[in-house]
């Protein structure tokens, strides 16, 4: 359900257009920022999670529910130590199958 009211329209200032046609925050350029956390100290990220970063605050809220639905980004990159029922492997086939019987072209 939609909530009243008028978005935040709050933008980080060192957003520039870099790696699509819309402006996105690189991670070295949130370092010392407000947004520093969005990154956690890397100064590189895959496209996909700077996607979201011209809105910081609903970056934060996806990637919170990621963690929790998925795994966390540190555990994305650990595959010594598989954390769920099935491996990291296992899940990225999954995902990859259910994005093309969806048609997805990301």
């Amino acid at each position: 359900e939609a909530e009243a009211g008028e978005p935040t329209r709050r933008r980080p200032t060192a957003a520039k257009r870099q790696m699509a046609w819309v402006s996105t925050l690189a991670p070295k350029d949130a370092l010392g920022t407000e947004n520093a956390d969005l990154y956690g100290g890397n100064t590189e990220a895959a496209n996909v999670v700077q996607a979201l970063s011209l809105v910081p605050a609903e970056k934060r809220t996806f990637f919170a529910l990621v963690d929790h639905q998925y795994m966390t980004g540190p555990q994305m990159y650990d595959f010594e130590n598989e954390i769920r029922s099935i491996t990291h492997s296992q899940i990225e086939l999954v995902a990859g199958r259910i994005s093309a019987l969806n048609e997805c072209v990301y």
